[in-house]
């Protein structure tokens, strides 16, 4: 009875330790999530949330003991809730760490993106029985990369641009020099002369339109200046009775 005594009192021991143990660990995981930038978190391996740091409640306004469970899903963009969800599931069933990308709304009602992350912690057995992540605020990188995509874009656009302006002013050379060497052969009250007047003046319309591309494509500063509306008012009827 005394070897049984002891015994149990040893294992009773080896538990309690144990116990402390995963506290103590506990303890300075949560210590060490409250002093991170990032919002922080822990979840079951079914998704369900039992764990949220401070800085997760101060960027949703709400208390973190009311997004519990899954209660933190509120918080996700719509749009993004079943993709992060299935990602979730995916990771889980495949037995890879979670990463994604998602937008969570702010205590005043914004969506910031977020680069959200999970590792596994595992059982003896190599079962996942927890979920540690947490989400990093991404949203000014999302929006430099938009912004220098775009920027590309314009780039690659006012190139392009420029090519064609070349070659449609090389065009525009031809029909000028045509339009004027017909002029100079024909006589002065030729029926002709009123039709090659307004090709060259076509013709002008469109090399001033060559030179707007070309400044497109090579930006610089612009210049303002008055101009009457009549001429631009005159020439607009023109396209448009050509056109009707």
């Amino acid at each position: 009875l005394i070897d049984l005594a002891t015994h149990t009192a040893a294992i009773c021991l080896s538990q309690h330790r144990q116990v402390q143990a995963l506290r103590d660990s506990e303890s300075r995981f949560r210590q060490l999530a409250e002093s991170l930038p990032q919002l922080t978190w822990t979840c079951e391996p079914n998704g369900e949330c039992d764990y949220l740091s401070r800085q997760w409640a101060a960027f949703t306004g709400l208390p973190a003991h009311e997004q519990l469970g899954y209660g933190w899903v509120e918080q996700i963009h719509p749009a993004d809730r079943e993709p992060s969800l299935f990602d979730g599931r995916a990771s889980t069933e495949s037995g890879t760490d979670f990463q994604t990308e998602l937008r969570l709304r702010r205590h005043d009602g914004v969506y910031r993106h977020f680069d959200t992350r999970a590792v596994r912690v595992l059982d003896s057995n190599g079962r996942v029985t927890k979920w540690c992540g947490s989400s990093t605020d991404i949203t000014e990188r999302k929006q430099w990369e938009e912004s220098h995509l775009r920027s590309q874009k314009l780039e690659a656009l006012g190139t392009l641009a420029g090519g064609i302006a070349h070659d449609f002013n090389n065009m525009l050379l031809v029909i000028q020099g045509n339009a004027q060497l017909a002029q100079e052969l024909l006589s002065a009250d030729s029926p002709a002369q009123e039709h090659l007047i307004e090709i060259s003046h076509a013709s002008d319309r469109a090399t001033d339109l060559v030179r707007r591309i070309l400044s497109f494509s090579r930006p610089q500063k612009a210049r303002h200046k008055v101009i009457s509306l009549g001429p631009v008012v005159d020439e607009a009827l023109k396209f448009a009775r050509a056109a009707l």
